[in-house]
């Protein structure tokens, strides 16, 4: 859709007169060439310059630039290359590492968009799903309550006896209500939270690590947190498992088209790299 704008964008410039300026004197200069050898001072203003430069206005400004806003990026570009190609000449990219790397930059880029990866058949998403399993898999999820007591009152060993005793009540019936526990700001109800969710809130704990182990629908602890003592009781656990193709199968198709394009680019770039060859001259033999 955004192609056909830019077309349909740049066939109106076609008609500007600037085009036709341009036309014409892209016209006389090529009538110029045929009896004149290339000149290495010469800028060459033609259909792919042009093209290039409405292109990049199109997709800045969301529209094909006017005449004298195009006359403007024309003189930009002979601007520029002017400047660019005598910066070549007196040798300013030698030794620059930002130049290097913009170069490099470039380069990968280049590499990595060497022709349309297409679309994954089934067949390929299929074994691409099976290959990278793991990639997609989802978080075990837990559902649990706990009941917080606190050491910030009387200290460690107090905040730990007294959920000691309250595991004694609960396990003979008592309701939680009747529990004198402390206030926990995250709640005291978790439901089909993942490891990383509980790591959060109560840190790299004894909590965190022992939760969904904990047997289902029985008070356990007390287990430390980086915040207290709980008495936690396990409701629901969802192991981890992998989610079903068609639910991810727009995240597949990008993952394997991304793959390709990244595959493209080691073979472009092996076979930029075959045509060096490595000296060694004054180097260590260990390096």
């Amino acid at each position: 859709m955004a192609d056909r704008g830019m077309r349909g964008s740049f066939t109106s410039f076609l008609r500007e007169p600037i085009f036709h300026f341009v036309l014409a004197g892209s016209l006389l200069f090529g009538l110029v060439q045929l009896n004149t050898p290339p000149d290495p001072q010469a800028i060459r203003i033609d259909d792919r310059v042009i093209s290039q430069l409405a292109a990049r206005y199109q997709r800045q400004f969301g529209e094909a630039p006017p005449a004298d806003r195009f006359r403007a990026l024309i003189g930009r570009h002979i601007y520029e290359e002017a400047l660019y190609r005598h910066g070549l000449a007196l040798g300013l990219d030698r030794g620059d590492e930002i130049v290097r790397r913009r170069i490099v930059q470039k380069m990968e880029f280049l590499a990595g968009d060497e022709g349309d990866v297409g679309e994954p058949t089934p067949a390929q998403l299929r074994a691409w799903y099976q290959t990278h399993q793991d990639r997609y898999r989802q978080p075990e999820q837990i559902s649990f309550r706990q009941i917080y007591f606190s050491p910030d009152k009387n200290g460690e060993a107090a905040a730990l006896t007294r959920a000691r005793n309250a595991l004694q009540k609960v396990t003979a019936g008592v309701a939680v209500d009747a529990i004198q526990s402390d206030q926990f700001s995250e709640g005291e109800h978790f439901i089909l939270v993942e490891p990383g969710q509980i790591e959060r809130i109560f840190g790299s704990s004894a909590l965190t690590q022992q939760v969904s182990s904990l047997p289902l629908n029985q008070w356990s602890g007390p287990l430390r947190s980086g915040l207290g003592w709980h008495l936690v009781r396990l409701e629901a656990k969802i192991a981890d498992k992998p989610p079903a193709l068609e639910s991810i199968s727009g995240r597949l198709r990008q993952d394997w088209r991304e793959d390709r394009m990244a595959a493209n680019q080691r073979d472009a770039i092996g076979r930029i790299l075959k045509d060096f060859v490595v000296v060694r001259a004054g180097v260590a033999k260990s390096l």
